[in-house]
């Protein structure tokens, strides 16, 4: 087992929890309230929900970074699965979660799904 390695990805997952605590709690909250213009909302719902949805995307990318340091720091995990094997999970993860977030209207999420499955089938 590689120490450094793995100590890095559970930093990197802890740094992903505080970015997404500290986005739901400092910056959402704020945005939320702000007024723009003739006391219209400052974003729209939908703008609202998509860069609600990019904040929270670096966090899964975060997860999935600090998976594959997990998995480089334990051999046997990394020849089980593999580096690839954790790029197409993290990936499908992240498409899944854009699939939800835009309602399959913003199509990042079918791109990610295209970096997935060529992941899994290389």
């Amino acid at each position: 087992m590689n120490l450094p390695h793995l100590l890095a990805g559970l930093l990197v997952i802890g740094f992903a929890l505080a970015h997404s605590y500290l986005g739901e709690r400092r910056i959402f909250p704020e945005l939320a309230n702000k007024r723009g213009v003739a006391f219209e909302p400052l974003l729209s719902p939908w703008h609202f929900r998509i860069m609600r949805g990019t904040w929270h995307t670096l966090t899964l990318f975060g997860f999935g970074l600090g998976a594959l340091l997990i998995t480089i720091a334990t051999p046997p995990l990394a020849e089980k699965i593999g580096i690839c094997g954790v790029i197409s999970i993290s990936t499908a993860v992240i498409a899944a979660y854009w699939a939800y977030v835009s309602r399959f209207w913003h199509f990042g999420w079918l791109a990610f799904l295209v970096v997935s499955l060529l992941c899994w089938w290389g």
